[in-house]
């Protein structure tokens, strides 16, 4: 049974909405971390120095896409914390976990095979994150809050 009040919907409901598994597909070609503009309406979308400054982006298949600002993610990591990831904003199709940035930012990225045979390390830490393999890429799936904070 649920709860509502004043024709809000139910509470579980409510909670459940306040956070959503965004998989996020490691990609060691991309410079930054991506998303797309229409993917997370609900958290603010900022302007960041990349749009400042004009920011262009090129695909894998030579398109372009211009820095549309940032949003500033909280994430519940797999082991339970959270955590901030800033995902740049721009016209893909598709969110991209930039493994250039993860390593400058003092993780280790190993690609393996088997279940738990990929995956991002902290180094100061040892905490990992695993990537699962999905039709041929590598999936970080992460907890997102669907809402500013």
């Amino acid at each position: 049974m649920f709860l509502e009040s004043q024709g809000k919907k139910p509470l579980m409901q409510q909670e459940e909405e306040k956070w959503k598994e965004v998989r996020f597909i490691a990609d060691s070609g991309a410079s930054e971390t991506v998303i797309p503009p229409d993917m997370l309406p609900r958290v603010p979308t900022i302007e960041g120095e990349a749009k400042k400054l004009g920011t262009i982006y090129k695909g894998a298949g030579g398109q372009t896409f211009a820095n549309q600002g940032e949003k500033v993610l909280r994430c519940k990591m797999q082991n339970g914390k959270t955590g901030l990831l800033t995902a740049q904003v721009c016209a893909t199709t598709k969110p991209l976990y930039s493994v250039y940035q993860c390593v400058r930012a003092g993780h280790r990225v190993v690609f393996d095979e088997g279940e738990r045979g990929s995956y991002i390390e902290h180094k100061a830490t040892g905490s990992k994150q695993y990537l699962k393999e999905m039709n041929g890429t590598y999936e970080l799936a992460l907890t997102v809050a669907t809402y500013p904070f």
